[in-house]
């Protein structure tokens, strides 16, 4: 089966996977033959959108989440944008291809993808080796075994800013309404102000 290289929407529904044909008639009519049905439909130009330009994601750096549960067989990742939202079609390593409108799954790219991130990652595995705590003679440390079990970072966590702080940097809130979970006196509550 061709997957199509567009994301349709018709009347606010993923649909691309479904077309057999799509054309634009006269006066902005979207013309559309599904592959069930040998009937062509027809809609105004406002209850379609038809998105043409595909980004290609590598899923090796990706983690690909569904109602919270992480998607483990997935062997491609596209993305569509239209305006401010992202539409996802993941293709699944049994052949299944299935369209994502915004907001229905959760695409999360790691900060190692990113060069200068996955160097000061490695630099500082290597400086764990040096580290003395668990170490003798069958074991090289507890610091360089677990750094040798991450392979996923994700770009939203707290140590993205120390991988790379030009891409991930860290963002500032401000709030009137400070919460001091430990108490503090007069001179601390309005020097944070």
């Amino acid at each position: 089966m061709a997957i199509p290289h567009n994301f349709i929407i018709v009347k606010g529904q993923p649909k691309a996977l479904q077309l057999d044909r799509i054309s634009i008639e006269d006066h902005g009519v979207y013309a559309i033959k599904y592959k069930n049905s040998p009937k062509t439909y027809h809609y105004r130009n406002s209850d379609v959108v038809w998105l043409k330009e595909a980004v290609w994601h590598d899923h090796h750096n990706l983690k690909v989440y569904i109602e919270g549960r992480e998607q483990r067989n997935v062997v491609d990742v596209r993305s569509f944008q239209q305006g401010n939202l992202t539409h996802w079609r993941i293709t699944y390593a049994s052949g299944f291809v299935q369209d994502y409108m915004h907001g229905s799954i959760q695409v999360v790219e790691s900060c190692l993808a990113d060069g200068i991130a996955k160097n000061t990652f490695e630099y500082l595995k290597r400086i764990a080796q040096v580290n003395e705590l668990g170490k003798d003679e069958e074991h090289g440390g507890i610091l360089p075994e677990l750094y040798e079990k991450i392979n996923f970072i994700d770009s939203t966590m707290a140590v993205a800013p120390y991988l790379d702080p030009a891409k991930y940097m860290v963002g500032t809130m401000k709030s009137s309404d400070l919460i001091f979970p430990f108490g503090c006196n007069a001179s601390q509550g309005k020097s944070c102000i």
